[in-house]
């Protein structure tokens, strides 16, 4: 029996970055044997109540997962779970670790070889433009796999420099891998999947949001081995990805940078706090060549004066890599998250190979169409009042890990709130998300398009006192 379905199942159900994910498999073994013993079993391994693991269980049936696993097949998708050979051992035991990857192309060997993320902000500079695909090149050169999130700036700019010295490159999507987000960017993408992956934990046809993102980063730091962060404010995502490395024990170096320059801020502040300075691609790998024996520094080149002065814009205009400081703004497309470009296979040619027509274009994700408001204006308001008196389920509260409740009092009533804005706070966005799944699920928060979250009711609750 193909149980991939029960792992695709699980993780769509779940939500992406949800600790539930590791307490179920350290219970249970596979999600197929969680399903079998129950929900009053699941309810008792996540410390839920039984109704609220009903409802987040049956967001999506095994039919709909069963649909995503014949996609992949049909689209030559290679799908991994926990206890595939070829998963990335490095996020296997972590607690909110992906159940399942999508991956299209070739297999790294991120189980042997060495790997480095090379982030920073969309906002490139032209210093970060030069810095990025120096290290991307020289990483690349000198035996290791560079990780990015394919965003425009400096994710793109370090995967051109890999491209362009022969080596292999993954990127991690923060949406389906049917889609090219942003779209500018399909020139790298498709480079990359020739010398490389491309990989996501998102289901085929889910479409790019701000909250997905910073959950992504914990894949990029999770599957590497160090991260080197170019260029960023204080406020940037790259950071986040710096966060999560620390956090899962992993090696941070900062590129230092002009300090009256905004996007160098960011870098500065982590050598400040004591994160090595590194102005090599030579000074990361030095620390990693006695594991590795994919790494070879002798192979890079003396000293970047030797290249040629605009080698890094010949590989910016090969794969079409751009900052937003650019004079360029259409990469993101219509709509706030617009940009997408999801591949499909021509109709044509599928009636020619004789694709089945329910194979032909990506599974789609549950979305009801609006229906049309026919009620009166007053019936309007008194619904809305009606909405506003919240019954919230107490044992449900009680039974929340202190962390959700001490988010959810930090939170302004009725203000659309990203995660980011908590992770501020001082919070993980891991246990940002978790909350958010959970307290949507209960009522006391409610989630809108664009990944923005909102406190319902001006109530706080007490948290429950740590066991001594």
């Amino acid at each position: 029996m193909d149980e991939r379905k029960y792992w695709v199942w699980m993780s769509m159900c779940l939500g992406q970055g949800n600790m539930n994910a590791g307490k179920i498999l350290d219970r249970f073994g596979t999600p197929k044997i969680a399903i079998e013993a129950g929900y009053d079993e699941i309810a008792d391994c996540v410390g839920l109540s039984k109704d609220t693991v009903v409802k987040m269980m049956t967001q999506y049936t095994l039919e709909d997962a069963d649909n995503i696993v014949s996609w992949c097949d049909l689209h030559h998708v290679r799908l991994m779970t926990v206890h595939d050979e070829d998963y990335p051992q490095s996020i296997r035991h972590q607690i909110n670790l992906p159940l399942v990857l999508y991956m299209y192309g070739r297999m790294p060997k991120w189980n042997t070889d060495f790997s480095c993320a090379v982030v920073g902000t969309r906002k490139m500079t032209d210093y970060g433009k030069r810095t990025a695909y120096d290290f991307g090149y020289d990483l690349a050169t000198g035996g290791a796999i560079v990780v990015s999130g394919l965003a425009i700036g400096v994710d793109g700019m370090a995967m051109a420099g890999a491209l362009s010295a022969g080596g292999i490159t993954v990127a991690v999507l923060g949406c389906g891998i049917d889609i090219c987000y942003p779209k500018v960017h399909r020139t790298l993408l498709k480079e990359v999947v020739k010398a490389g992956a491309v990989i996501t934990e998102y289901p085929p046809a889910t479409p790019p949001a701000a909250s997905n993102f910073p959950v992504r980063n914990r894949i990029i730091s999770g599957i590497t081995q160090a991260t080197v962060v170019v260029e960023g404010d204080d406020n940037s995502g790259a950071l986040i990805t710096a966060k999560h490395a620390v956090y899962q024990g992993k090696s941070v170096f900062a590129i230092p940078g002009n300090i009256d320059s905004e996007g160098s801020a960011g870098p500065n502040s982590l050598i400040k706090q004591g994160i090595p300075a590194v102005t090599e691609a030579s000074d990361v790998l030095i620390e990693f060549k006695d594991l590795f024996t994919s790494i070879n520094p002798s192979k890079l080149r003396r000293k970047y004066l030797s290249k040629k002065a605009d080698e890094y814009l010949d590989a910016a205009a090969l794969y079409r890599v751009v900052s937003s400081l650019d004079n360029y703004n259409s990469y993101y497309g219509q709509g706030a998250y617009g940009g997408r470009d999801i591949e499909r296979i021509k109709r044509e040619r599928a009636e020619r190979d004789g694709v089945p027509a329910e194979y032909i274009d990506p599974p789609k994700r549950k979305s009801p169409k609006p229906k049309q408001d026919t009620r009166s204006a007053e019936e309007i308001i008194s619904a809305a009042e009606a909405k506003a008196e919240l019954n919230v389920d107490t044992e449900f509260m009680n039974g929340l890990d202190g962390k959700y409740i001490e988010i959810y009092n930090s939170m302004k009533p009725d203000v659309p709130m990203l995660p980011d804005e908590l992770t501020s706070k001082g919070y993980d966005i891991s246990d940002v998300l978790a909350a958010m799944t959970m307290l949507e699920i209960s009522g006391v928060v409610e989630g809108s398009p664009g990944g923005y979250y909102t406190r319902r009711g001006n109530e706080e609750y007490s948290v429950p006192a740590k066991d001594e």
